[in-house]
């Protein structure tokens, strides 16, 4: 029951990264003991019937019915969503069989204090990589991956710039792009607050202008058209 449910831990914390690029930590609470008896105890809860099994590689498989429920915590105050609904996190929870139960910060002090205190949910979603990145807190990434999401691999030079002094990374951060990365997309260019432009593409739609979020929509809408895979 362990190893099912640290595997479909592991592949929601591969898509939330890919989704958000921000940390995503799997903490050691008082209110569980340690990390391990809080897997024990949320997956011993679930009749075998009920959860999604796992293959040879860790990934789930088959119908989940009863999804995992996992805390998770937003640090951001301006995250707007409440809860874990709608059409992508329905995806992600057929995908891993996991539902996280959200709770966002009221303000940017609400981590720190948790730590101190130790009480921390499942999950922490968090761009403080400085405090988050501690093998008291979190899972590191070069454990949980290689043992239960093999096929998830991240780029060696990526790895040493989120590796801390002890040796882990708990984090693959989405600030930073490998010299291997910039070679392969000498098009793409980047918009606060991050959002990333084919500047062939869009040289190819004609430059249109994008002063509204209907004009990115039309943009978007007309990428598709042209280039529907």
């Amino acid at each position: 029951m362990i190893n099912r449910y640290k595997a479909r831990l592991a592949l929601l914390m591969a898509i939330l990264l890919l989704a958000g690029g921000v940390l995503t930590a799997c903490s050691k609470s008082t209110n569980g003991g340690n990390a391990s008896n809080s897997i024990e105890s949320a997956s011993a809860s679930q009749p075998a019937s009920e959860s999604a099994e796992a293959s040879g590689d860790g990934t789930p498989t088959g119908a989940c019915t009863k999804p995992v429920e996992l805390s998770m915590f937003v640090d951001a105050t301006w995250y707007p969503f409440q809860d874990w609904t709608g059409e992508i996190p329905e995806l992600i929870t057929k995908a891993t069989c996991v539902k996280p139960k959200v709770t966002v910060a009221t303000d940017d002090k609400q981590l720190a204090l948790m730590v101190a205190s130790g009480d921390l949910p499942d999950l922490v979603v968090s761009f403080n990589f400085k405090l988050m990145s501690d093998g008291k807190l979190s899972l590191p990434y070069n454990e949980i991956f290689p043992k239960y999401a093999p096929d998830v691999t991240f780029d060696p030079v990526k790895i040493l710039v989120n590796t801390v002094n002890d040796g882990n990374y708990y984090a693959i951060r989405n600030d930073f792009s490998s010299e291997a990365e910039w070679k392969a997309n000498p098009y793409a260019h980047m918009m606060t607050p991050g959002l990333a432009m084919r500047k062939d593409i869009l040289e190819e739609l004609g430059n249109p202008a994008m002063k509204s979020l209907q004009d990115l929509d039309n943009v978007f809408a007309e990428v598709k058209k042209r280039h529907p895979t």
